[in-house]
């Protein structure tokens, strides 16, 4: 499972690809403070192999992503810690 994470204005969108089923979910501008409850609720649901952000990214959203990365997942103890991908910021342009 890839989930796409963008955050600006305090405004979040996301969208997961889910690889064995081919579906796309997509959560479009969501209001989100730098808490990133909302963001962290995401993770916990979808439990992404890999989050793909922007190389430009806000540093908080960063920081949040990283210390989650740490953070044992009982459902996949295997968990790859480099999970965080990042893209030129030109493949996140409206």
């Amino acid at each position: 499972v890839y989930l796409s994470v963008f955050w600006q204005n305090e405004q979040l969108g996301v969208a997961c690809y889910d690889v064995d089923t081919t579906e796309i979910r997509m959560m479009f501008d969501t209001q989100e403070t730098d808490n990133f409850l909302t963001l962290l609720s995401v993770i916990a649901q979808v439990q992404p192999t890999y989050v793909i952000i922007s190389a430009k990214q806000d540093e908080r959203i960063l920081k949040v992503l990283q210390n989650f990365a740490h953070k044992p997942l009982e459902a996949v103890p295997e968990k790859d810690l480099d999970y965080i991908k990042f893209l030129p910021s030109i493949d996140f342009c409206k």
